[in-house]
């Protein structure tokens, strides 16, 4: 009898299952801009979040200071005049804005908020009423004018 040259052979050699680590290369790049986009999204968030602190905080120490010294108009444009030069020395280059005043303050104003209500209109109060006796003012202008620009500046 013949013998089967296929009888000696050996059955077929199935390869290893493929693990799920080491990971490939492309899967590394993934995770590698996963983490760079939630560090990002978490600092631009969080710088957000500040801003936005910071414009409420300012907000409302302009409606304390309204509160405060309603019937001292001529003391809240005081305490205003001042809240508005440490915004714009907290925003802008101190040098510049240390050194502005008078007139060259009220354009300065102007151009952060993009009217005419500082040198034409009722922002020019703050140039005198903080060292006036005895003034009547309204203030809620005056208010309305400070919360725009300070929405836009912040």
């Amino acid at each position: 009898m013949l013998n089967n040259p296929l009888a000696n052979l050996k059955d077929i050699h199935l390869p290893k299952a493929i693990g799920l680590w080491p990971p490939a290369l492309g899967w590394y790049l993934v995770a590698f801009i996963i983490i760079v986009f939630l560090l990002s999204f978490l600092f631009f968030g969080v710088k957000k979040y500040h801003r936005y602190l910071r414009k409420k905080r300012t907000l409302k120490e302009l409606d304390l200071i309204l509160s405060e010294n309603q019937d001292k108009p001529s003391q809240a444009m005081a305490h205003i005049s001042q809240l508005t030069r440490r915004i714009m020395l907290a925003k802008f280059d101190r040098h510049y804005i240390a050194n502005l005043s008078g007139d060259n303050w009220l354009v300065f104003l102007d151009e952060r908020s993009g009217s005419k209500e500082f040198t034409q209109g009722i922002g020019r109060l703050l140039l005198t009423t903080p060292y006036q006796k005895d003034v009547v003012v309204d203030l809620m202008p005056i208010k309305t004018l400070l919360q725009r620009l300070i929405r836009q500046v912040l």
